[in-house]
This record gives C-alpha cells, structure tokens and sequence, in this order.
C-alpha cells in the first residue's frame, strides 16, 4: 500500500468517526429540542380535552335550578352555550312505577310517539322490557328523534359506565365505538356525569346513589377534539397519534392519528415523545413525532471536522461510497432475481386491512395488483391469510384470481393477484344510467356463476356489491365480468368468518334481513344482494333509500321493495322483474334455493333481447380500456420495488 493510499484511508476513516459523532450530537439536540415542544403540544392538547366537559358541567345547574325543564328550554341552553358536541344528552332515572306518567309527560313534551326503548339487533330500538328501573334518553341537541328513549340501562356497556359515573360523582368516558347515525362511521367516545338531587349529601357512595337523578351524557369526536386543541399547528410539520392504553381490544386503543399509519410511524421514530392526558377518568397517550415539513435544527457541530486538505478525502470517499452502492445494488438484483421481485408502480386502492398497489412482476411483465397489509395486528393478520388462503381455492373464471402469498423481507403481508384494467359497475352506473335488460341478464350470469363455484366450496362472499363487481374487454371478450374482495366471506364448514362472530357484517344497501338482525348467515344471503345488485343495475338506484345506514336497514326489514318498472318509469321485462323481486324477499324460504338456480332461470328468460356482443365491443372501443395489460420497457416516474422472500411464505 502506498502512502498516497493510506492517507486516503486514514482520512475517511477519521472524517467518518467525526462526522458520526457530530451526528450524534446533533441528532441528541434535535431530541431534546422536540421533546421540549412535544410537552407544550401536550399541555394545549389537555386544555382542549378538559374544555370538552364544561357544558355538560354546567346541565346539572341548570336541572337544579329549573327542575321543571323542557325540551325547548334544553335546546336553546345548548344552543347559546355554544360549545361543539356531537350530541348532548340528559337521561333520567326513572323507576318502573313512573313509567307510565314519565312517558305521557315525555309525549306531550318531546315527541308523540316517544317511548323507553331497547336495543335489539343492528342497532334497532324496540318498545323496553319492564325492569325495576331506566335511564332513557329524554332530551338531545342536535336533535335526533332515532335515540330518544333509548334506556342507557339496557345496554351492559352503557350500564357499567352510568353506574361508574353515579357511585364515583366523576366524569366517566367509554371506550371508542363508531357513531352508527354517520353514513361515513367515525370514532367517538361517550361520557357521563352524574346528576344528583340538589340539597342531598353525596360524601359516600351510598348517598351518591340515594341522591342519583340521572346523567348528561355526551358523544365526543377524537377527530374533532385533537386538531382544535393543536389549532394553529402547521399538520404537515408533526405526526400525532391518541391512543387508549386501557382499551379492551387492539383495534379500540387508537382513537385518533394525524394521517394514515401514522401510530406506527411515531412508535419507530427516534425523536418520538409520549405524554399522558386524561380525558374524564380514562388515562390517554399523546404521542408526537416530527413531520415531513418539521424544522429542525442546523446540523452546526457535524461540519466543524471540514478542515484544511479534506476535499481531497470527500471526493475520494464519496467515490469509493458510490462504488460501494453499486456493489450492493447489483448484489440485491442479483438476489431479487432469485428470490422474485414486483415494481409498485401506483396506488390503486385503499381499505381497513390494507393497500392495493398496481405493479408489475420484473421478469414477467404482467400487470398485477398486490395488496400489502398495513396495520399488522394478531386478527388482522389471520384475516388477511384467510382471505387469501380461501380466494386461492377458488377457480371459476369470473372470480378474481390469487397468484401468489408471502412475506417481504421486511415481514408484511401481502398476496399478487390479477389486476383488472376495466370499471366496476358503481362506476358504470354512475356515468351511463340504468343499463339494458340484455346486459343486465349478461352480468347476473356471469356473477352467479361466481357465487354458484364458491357457495359449493361452502363459501358465503356477504359484500355483493356494485363496487365489488369489475367488468372489463378481457381476450376479446367484452364485458367480461371480476368478482372482487372476499375478505368478509365466511366459510360455513369451519363455523368462522374473515371478520369475527357476532357482528353484523356487509354493506347496508345491499345487506339482507338476516344478516341486519346479526343471524347467521347462508348462501341465500349472496342471492338477496344478487338481487339488490339487479335491482341498482336496472334502476340506477339500491332497492331502499335513505338518509342514515340505520333507515336503509330498516327498510330491508319491514318495507317492500318498489317493482323495477315503477322506479323505472317503463317496462321491464316481467319475468326478469318477477326473479329480482324474488330474490329480495324478506323470507330466506322464498328465495330461489341456489346460485344454479338463479343461473338456470337467467339463461331462460322469455322478453329478454339477447346481449349483444358487438355492441358491447364497440361501446369497449369507445371507452378505449385495454384488453390486456403487459408493461415493457422503462417506467417513468418514481418506482418502489417489493422484494418477495419466497422462503418467508405462509
């Protein structure tokens, strides 16, 4: 080695150890400088979490002082207080000796039809058992005639918290649920303060329940109540995450993050600060890190090893550090050729499990759709398997086919499938209008035929929907039909489903009777939104509309579907008419007893001009949609790679 070398080595190696270590200063100061901010960001985040409890503090005066409120007087209250909820409410105790007088009273104040009722089912309120005693909702603001009555008592979860609130004189808040009045569900959380008869000790818990009246209770948006409290926070300089430690389940402890992922994101960053805050008596997280945009300090100490002759030293290390970057990118080609390797070219979807990108496979060329899962919790991730697991077995040509499972090195979860270069038929609906009978019955067809190969695998799909249903001009044939997502299918043999027991499960626009009233479900539930599916097809329009989920179901469970012809305005083919109806009786004994069955009478229908597969062809041509997608040759554009470890499968 010659000396002009070993100066060169001598150099990185001493610029190298001085550059790391003025690193780590830096880095420790950026630390400290964030964490300082991070507890400010904290303390404004508790001021606005405490402001949350200042009306409802204030109802108990009111009831002191005017014992004899009324539902106007409640409403204007609120109302000039001016304070955001997503609802206020007070519930009363009321024994089952009052019953009767308290509903009458309730009747003439708040609403004729007002009655204590019960949850039963998907959220549906029934006329109450008799119990010794109720805490229903008697007034609320904003208005919301679909809960007023409904008996806090009734439900366990609500019972627990009103007692919680009642024996401690605190305020209580739950555990997060979805709001089911929300056509979007968002995150929310109840609280609870305890009212007491003015005048009576409250010292011991024993007078606090003699002196119990009732409660306020309140709906609280975390997705409202962390940007107010961080308002006049640029969002793009920090990453923000609230999270319930106490939660009874994994998918329950975040209550709020400032973007997609960004939990996850604050838990690996090195700069990342935990606050505890208090919201009522639950004990919170606030977690920050830096965002993108955040300023951070000028990295001073790191150029202070720049001295006299080490240009010389830079250039040269910068040209061994590019060889060296060669190397191991030519090393990590060479072992992606062994091992496979997709390029992700876009995002193309994004869902509660995970994201779907579009990519292609390096060597094959072909277009395919990978879905990565992204929040990798223990039942999310035996979803995810099982979803795949039970897609792959399934053959029909008109059911979205699975190409691959595994794991990156990095251990997500992903699975390649087909990737459909067409529209689906929300899509199609939404910019042609209500299509013909002939391609209606040609759809239908082909979606049962789908349903027909998996319901005899024991299969039930339980999301039929326009959304779920591509179309495409695939090998020359048009309008050639991909039934998509089967991540809520349930596999009737093993008694399980993809999403848990006992939750209702599906899109409300097409969810059948039974499965609105949380039974168990069959393949006559597939048929029903089969029939939904028909329904929207014809019509432009689901079977029942809606202002709330809530109204949607109970429309599938106590209304009649209008004919086609008549939401139409014109004829429809009264045989096709007659198997839609069919199809969406509310009766699982009335339905037609099989997809085959279904699929028989499609291909017979008398008054049905046959599809027509020139036209459909020159209406492809028109919407100029590729027959087939293969990718050659460079691709522009920022490109990521997924690297599949074929040895890491599941």
């Amino acid at each position: 080695m010659d000396r002009a070398t070993l100066v060169v080595l001598v150099g990185l190696v001493a610029t190298a150890a001085a550059y790391w270590y003025a690193r780590v200063l830096d880095q420790q100061r950026e630390v400290a400088a964030f964490r300082q901010h991070a507890r400010l960001f904290a303390a404004m985040l508790q001021k606005r979490l405490d402001r949350s409890f200042e009306l409802m503090n204030t109802v108990p005066a009111l009831i002191a002082v005017k014992p004899d409120l009324n539902s106007r007087d409640f409403s204007r209250f609120v109302r000039q207080a001016g304070e955001e909820h997503a609802a206020l409410q007070w519930a009363p105790k009321v024994a089952e000796g009052q019953r009767k007088e308290f509903e009458a009273a309730a009747k003439a104040d708040v609403a004729k039809n007002y009655e204590i009722r019960e949850a039963k089912g998907a959220g549906l309120l029934v006329h109450a058992d008799a119990r010794a005693m109720y805490v229903p909702i008697l007034f609320v603001e904003p208005a919301n005639p679909e809960i007023l009555g409904f008996d806090l008592y009734s439900e366990e979860s609500r019972r627990r918290n009103v007692e919680r609130a009642r024996d401690s004189g605190k305020a209580v808040v739950s555990e997060r649920f979805e709001l089911i009045e929300e056509q979007q569900p968002a995150p929310a959380l109840a609280a609870y303060i305890p009212v007491y008869r003015p005048g009576q000790p409250v010292a011991s818990e024993q007078q606090r329940r003699d002196a119990f009246m009732g409660v306020v209770a309140g709906v609280l948006r975390p997705g409202e109540l962390v940007p107010n409290g961080l308002a006049g926070l640029d969002a793009a300089t920090l990453d923000v995450a609230l999270v319930d430690p106490g939660a009874s389940s994994e998918e329950g402890a975040l209550l709020y993050e400032s973007s997609l992922g960004a939990e996850v994101g604050i838990e690996a960053a090195p700069e990342a600060a935990t606050f505890p805050v208090r919201l009522g008596d639950r004990k919170l997280r606030a977690m920050f890190a830096p965002g993108i945009g955040f300023q951070r300090l000028s990295p001073r100490y790191r150029f202070h090893v720049a001295i006299g002759g080490v240009a010389l030293t830079l250039l040269l290390a910068l040209t061994l550090a590019v060889v060296r970057t060669r190397r191991v990118v030519n090393a990590a080609s060479r072992a992606a050729e062994q091992l496979g390797q997709y390029e992700v070219l876009e995002e193309i979807g994004r869902g509660g499990m995970g994201v779907v990108y579009k990519a292609r496979h390096s060597t094959l060329r072909r277009a395919t759709a990978i879905k990565l899962l992204t929040r990798p919790s223990e039942s999310l991730r035996t979803r995810f398997e099982r979803e795949a697991r039970v897609t792959s077995r399934l053959r029909h040509p008109n059911t979205v086919q699975i190409y691959d499972y595994g794991r990156t090195p990095e251990g997500a979860l992903y699975y390649a499938m087909e990737f459909v270069a067409g529209i689906s038929l929300s899509e199609l609906v939404k910019s042609e209008g209500p299509q013909s009978p002939a391609r209606v019955v040609h759809f239908l067809e082909q979606i049962v035929g789908s349903l027909a190969e998996a319901h005899a695998e024991g299969l039930v799909h339980r999301d039929i929907k326009p959304a779920n249903i591509m179309i495409q001009s695939k090998g020359g044939v048009p309008d050639f039909v991909t039934v998509l997502d089967f991540g809520l299918v349930r596999d009737l043999s093993m008694q399980e489903t993809l999403t848990g027991r006992n939750v209702p499960i599906g899109t409300p626009a097409y969810m059948s009777p039974e499965q609105i009233r949380d039974e168990t479900v069959s393949e006559a539930a597939d048929l029903y939104a089969v029939g939904g599916l028909a329904y929207y097809l014809l019509t432009a329009t689901p079977p029942f509309q809606a202002a709330t989920a809530v109204e949607v179901c109970m429309g599938h469970l106590n209304q009649q579907p209008e004919p086609p012809s008549s939401r139409l305005g014109r004829r429809v083919p009264p045989e096709l008419e007659a198997l839609v109806l069919q199809l969406l009786e509310k009766d699982v004994a009335n339905r037609p007893s099989s997809a085959l069955e279904v699929l028989r009478r499609l291909q017979h229908l008398e008054g049905v001009a046959p599809w027509d597969p020139e036209a459909a062809r020159l209406w492809w041509s028109r919407k100029d949609n590729p027959e087939v997608e293969v990718l050659e040759g460079p691709v522009s554009g920022n490109r990521r790679t997924i690297t599949v470890d074929f040895s890491s499968r599941s």
